[in-house]
């Protein structure tokens, strides 16, 4: 409900900025051509918007809190975070290096793994689509700062955006899941 009025908004301020600029034309016609323009460029801004939010990825939460603590717990033993974060690997990249990892001691089980690639094949896109759901969700009521000095697991995360939808924060659980994992996984910016 509130991401259809911030659209709602964006649309007329887009609408009117337009209409401000195309103010010093000479004649009636480029008068309805920008109209026209105004009102496409705004249902096309709106269109956008709404296909960027149906983008997000489902993720079962569950099972990337678990893959998430698998991680921390057992790849950090031989390598920083760092290296998960910085590789960019799809399912069968992420299924070969966590074989070859098996493969040079690393312990987990086949049920471990499984989660352990869930979670690390949906990380890029929690990253990708996160930062844009917390600025959208959380900095409604929250100021930036604040979110980026939190330092919170997981399990601190769930807690606060829990109060936040006991709140009133409009959030589905496509969203929270979203959100939770990414600002879990991304830890404070400060």
């Amino acid at each position: 409900m509130m991401r259809d009025k911030r659209l709602l908004v964006l649309a007329f301020v887009l609408a009117g900025m337009l209409a401000l600029t195309g103010c010093g034309g000479s004649d009636a016609e480029e008068a309805e051509s920008d109209s026209a323009t105004e009102t496409s460029e705004a249902e096309a801004a709106t269109t956008e918007a709404e296909a960027d939010a149906g983008a997000l990825p489902v993720i079962d939460a569950s099972t990337n809190k678990t893959g998430w603590a698998l991680v921390s717990e057992k790849c950090t033993v031989c390598h920083p975070i760092t290296t998960v974060d910085e590789a960019r690997l799809d399912w069968s990249g992420w299924t070969k290096a966590v074989d070859h990892m098996l493969e040079n001691g690393a312990q987990l089980t086949e049920e471990e793994k499984a989660t352990v690639l869930e979670y690390l094949t949906t990380r890029e896109q929690v990253k990708l689509y996160g930062a844009s759901e917390v600025q959208q969700e959380c900095m409604v009521c929250h100021t930036t700062e604040r979110v980026n000095a939190a330092v919170l697991d997981w399990t601190g995360w769930e807690v606060a955006v829990d109060h936040m939808i006991e709140n009133g924060a409009q959030i589905d659980d496509t969203q929270k899941a979203v959100i939770i994992e990414y600002l879990a996984i991304r830890g404070p910016q400060g």
